[in-house]
């Protein structure tokens, strides 16, 4: 077209193929009390509580630093996302304007977080990451899934297909 060759790209007249979307499969409350069951004394423990008890996605709960933690509202204020980009940990902004949220947290989730905080090694500093690797620093969502989360829930007996999707 830009050569003068053809007068319309015939492209243009094409729909594109949309890729299916897979539908999201939950886990029931009697899967969930097994999780929590299998997972109880896990380094990750209350990442997995937080997961369940707030509906965040996996990227928003793996940017969480203390600071946006407030246990006196109960509350916590999802400010970024953790992006695995080519092998490298990037922070991203929330998926959208409206995931930059507060999101109220239930007394069990609470308690999960507090208990995290106390096994931390030290005080937490505000700009730590809630949830981290063995050195403090971010949790890469990969070695997340394929190190603990995927292998819990085969201890724990539960079904994992939706894992199979992309993680967002």
């Amino acid at each position: 077209v830009r050569m003068g060759t053809i007068p319309v790209n015939p492209c243009n007249a094409v729909d594109r193929p949309r890729v299916p979307r897979r539908e999201m499969t939950a886990h029931d409350a009697g899967q969930v009390k097994k999780l929590f069951e299998t997972a109880r004394g896990d380094p990750l423990e209350a990442l997995y509580v937080t997961a369940v008890g707030t509906g965040a996605r996996l990227g928003e709960l793996l940017g969480l630093k203390w600071a946006d933690i407030d246990f006196e509202s109960k509350t916590i204020s999802i400010q970024r996302t953790l992006l695995d980009l080519n092998g490298r940990i990037e922070v991203g902004e929330p998926k959208t304007a409206r995931s930059r949220r507060r999101i109220d947290l239930p007394d069990f989730v609470v308690t999960a977080l507090k208990g995290h905080r106390l096994r931390s090694p030290a005080q937490p500093h505000p700009t730590a990451w809630v949830f981290s690797d063995a050195s403090g620093g971010p949790l890469r969502k990969s070695n997340f899934t394929r190190r603990s989360f995927r292998p819990l829930l085969k201890k724990a007996g539960l079904p994992h297909e939706v894992l199979n999707a992309k993680q967002h």
